[in-house]
């Protein structure tokens, strides 16, 4: 199956949109998103237009970091770097979780 924009144009290859003016981006993590490659594809797109822009996770299935890949919610651009601490955001609790940090500085 293809995705397609309104144009009907194939969008596999490209960001969903251009990140003109954006702070943040807000990324919807779970396991299946962990492992979607378009997902990852549009966080390095936010951080090449907006490097001081801020990635902001929000967890709604799986374990930010987990030991089993099975369980893991973040996309490959998310994962820890082990030298730094972040929040998610978690859509399963009470709010916002501690979690050891995505690669970069940028995650909150």
């Amino acid at each position: 199956m293809t995705i397609c924009d309104a144009a009907g144009k194939p969008i596999e290859n490209r960001p969903l949109w251009d990140g003109t003016g954006a702070d943040c981006l807000i990324v919807i993590c779970s396991r299946l998103s962990a492992v979607d490659k378009r997902i990852d594809a549009e966080i390095k797109a936010f951080r090449n237009v907006c490097p001081g822009g801020k990635v902001i996770p929000y967890v709604i299935d799986g374990i930010p970091n987990a030991k089993l890949p099975q369980e893991e919610c973040f996309p490959p651009m998310l994962r820890a770097n082990e030298t730094e601490e972040a929040f998610a955001v978690s859509g399963k609790g009470t709010g916002a979780a501690p979690c050891a940090a995505a690669s970069d500085s940028d995650v909150v």
